[in-house]
């Protein structure tokens, strides 16, 4: 300001001495005459000259003056920002409007190579930018200094010598002194380390996510990728997906038979099939040791499910090749559909599932779908599932018995424990009408439970009672005889010398039972348990497993008695069971004894103990103190024409 004052002052000087003075006539500045004269025209003059002075001379030059100090105090800024820029370790880069290179800062020239003389003229994208660029981020970046914004981003740029760098990178316009966009400014900082453990990261946690949602053996997603995927179709309200369930037949032969590396290897070709005749919208999914599902894509019809179900039934049946041997497997496929608005999302996976053990049901390698029919079935054994759940929480369950008795005196010889459901509203129901459902639902093991103890306290009131029970049997399975407190809950019973058995069905005989199986059968053997084997000869015999299992007691399937008053062969058939049982040191049961010629032909083949509607049906444990105290065995006996016991 002082400086412009002192321009100001010295050219109004010039004027007052150059311009205004030479004007007055020398003959009017003399006397005091002049000075009146001359007075007001000199001032009028003076305040003309002086207005047309600062119009004309003294603005435009204070002007020029203010614009000077602008630039020089804009000059002082950039060599300051210059000076700061050589002591900075961040890339400056200054470009025109046009965004060609005007200046660059040391730490530029000596991380990328280049110097001021190298890039000056030229865009920084041309120099700097290379193939793997994300053309993304210079699209950015040009649309940005297009419309003067801002804009700070990571890109992948080159060095001199070629080698790639990661930086982070800010540009922004700069303005004069009249708010006109003159010049780009750009700092960026080298991030390459930064971003390579930043993808590390982000590559450590995809690679979990993937393990997480991905069956490591196989690849292919797993359970829970498939839950995620139903919930995302739940969420969206969604109809109209397709989804097959599929279960391998005869796997369990590879793995026994083979090894388990043959069955891994089965298990990758049977995923590879899978991906090879799925589409990229189908979701194909391990979700079990040799379960898969395959989630269709929204286009996907009802037939296009049963269709692809057939194409991958007929493709398993082809031989898979393990290291010169052959690998042969089936599949059982179940296939539902939420098109018809029979079921919702939620509902997809487990109507797949029925249809799936309909599938087994009818003899395995075969594809069914979840029909009307199917639907109600399944709705009405929900209900019934449901009922049981109620009927184990209210004791509903309770044992019936059936005596047994000696197949030449008639004499009681024990008795089997029977699982009835006494239902508040139907009634006495047998085990057909809900077992299934039971053993669907994994309820068996409760409502045996309770079977045995409330089986049990009767047997004890019976031989208190004087009745003196010599067995009772339970039916168990496979698994139940592996459960470790199984001998302790049968001591519940009083020692009154009462034999308790446990028959297992014949099938275990072809299964290959595990240690702990094995371990203990001859566990309960040794505290005093008997063992059975039920229903022998209903389809699943084997002598070897037989052998193997050496059970005290072998019970022939009433299937093969009810024949034998009509049958040659059924006789033929029972007397080969009989003989083999005699052989192995067994004693023989028959079951469905139903006429006295029945008892009298299988007494004469050597059967030990029979069993049947003849003698009596199942019944309550109260009906059964009845029974027993009427109970006359030589009238069972001359109405068989047996020979009468002495009395002595």
């Amino acid at each position: 300001m002082h400086r412009r004052f002192r321009i100001e002052k010295r050219l109004l000087a010039i004027l007052a001495g150059g311009f205004i003075f030479p004007l007055v006539p020398a003959s009017l500045v003399h006397g005091a005459e002049a000075a009146l004269i001359t007075g007001p025209f000199l001032l009028v003059s003076f305040c003309l000259m002086t207005l047309a002075g600062f119009r004309w001379i003294i603005s435009p030059y204070a002007r020029l003056a203010d614009r000077n100090l602008e630039n020089e105090r804009e000059v002082n800024r950039l060599n300051e920002i210059a000076d700061i820029a050589e002591l900075s370790n961040d890339f400056f880069v200054s470009t025109d409007l046009a965004g060609r290179i005007t200046w660059v800062n040391q730490a530029f020239t000596d991380f990328t190579g280049y110097t001021l003389q190298d890039v000056q003229g030229r865009a920084p994208g041309v120099v700097l930018q290379g193939p793997d660029t994300d053309p993304d981020v210079r699209q950015s970046i040009s649309d940005a200094l297009a419309s003067f914004a801002p804009i700070r981003t990571e890109i992948l740029n080159y060095r001199k010598d070629g080698t790639p760098f990661w930086c982070a990178i800010s540009i922004a316009p700069q303005y004069d002194a009249d708010g006109r966009p003159h010049r780009f400014v750009a700092i960026s900082s080298d991030i390459t380390e930064r971003r390579q453990t930043r993808d590390e990261i982000h590559k450590a946690k995809a690679t979990i996510e993937f393990q997480a949602f991905h069956d490591p053996l196989t690849g292919l997603p797993n359970r829970r990728a498939l839950d995620a995927e139903i919930d995302k179709i739940k969420a969206s309200g969604e109809l109209g997906r397709v989804l097959i369930r599929i279960d391998l037949d005869h796997f369990k032969n590879v793995n026994d038979t083979l090894g388990h590396a043959a069955g891994d290897h089965v298990l990758r070709v049977v995923s590879l099939a899978l991906r090879d005749m799925t589409r990229k919208s189908d979701m194909a999914a391990r979700v079990g040791g040799d379960e898969f599902v395959i989630l269709m894509g929204p286009e996907a019809s009802h037939s296009d499910g049963t269709l692809l179900a057939e194409r991958i039934l007929e493709e398993f049946q082809k031989e898979i090749l393990f290291e010169g041997k052959v690998c042969r497997i089936g599949a059982s496929f179940g296939v539902a559909s939420t098109r018809k608005g029979m079921l919702g999302a939620e509902e997809l996976l487990l109507s797949a599932d029925s249809a799936l053990y309909n599938a087994k049901e009818q003899g395995r390698n075969k594809v069914v779908s979840y029909t009307e029919t199917l639907h109600e079935s399944v709705v009405a054994s929900r209900e019934i599932a449901q009922e049981i759940e109620t009927a184990i929480k209210n004791d509903e369950f309770e044992p019936f018995f059936q005596p047994q008795f000696d197949a030449k005196s008639f004499e009681f010889m024990g008795m089997e424990a029977l699982m009835r459901w006494r239902h508040p509203k139907r009634g006495i129901l047998a085990p057909a009408r809900f077992l299934h459902i039971a053993q669907q639902r994994s309820m068996v093991g409760e409502i045996d439970r309770r079977i045995l103890y409330k089986s049990l306290r009767i047997v004890d009131d019976l031989n208190s009672a004087g009745f003196s029970v010599p067995k009772v049997s339970f039916n168990v399975d496979a698994n139940q005889l592996e459960e470790p407190d199984l001998p302790e809950r049968a001591r519940l019973l009083s020692d009154e010398g009462t034999v308790i058995a446990f028959e297992v069905l014949e099938s275990v005989l072809l299964e290959e039972q595990s240690n702990m199986f094995s371990m203990r059968v001859d566990q309960l053997r040794d505290s005093g348990y008997a063992i059975e084997v039920d229903d022998f000869g209903s389809g699943h015999a084997s002598i070897i497993g037989l052998m193997q299992l050496s059970p005290d007691t072998m019970k022939i399937d009433q299937r093969l008695i009810f024949p034998i008053t009509d049958s040659p062969v059924a006789q033929q058939m029972v007397r080969a069971i009989v003989e083999i049982g005699k052989a192995l040191n067994m004693g023989i049961t028959a079951e469905g004894v139903e006429t006295a010629e029945h008892a009298r032909f299988l007494a004469e083949v050597g059967c030990d103990t029979l069993q049947g509607y003849y003698f009596a049906k199942p019944m309550s444990g109260q009906d059964l103190i009845s029974f027993l105290t009427a109970y006359d065995p030589e009238a069972y006996r001359a109405e068989c024409d047996m020979p009468v016991r002495d009395s002595a």
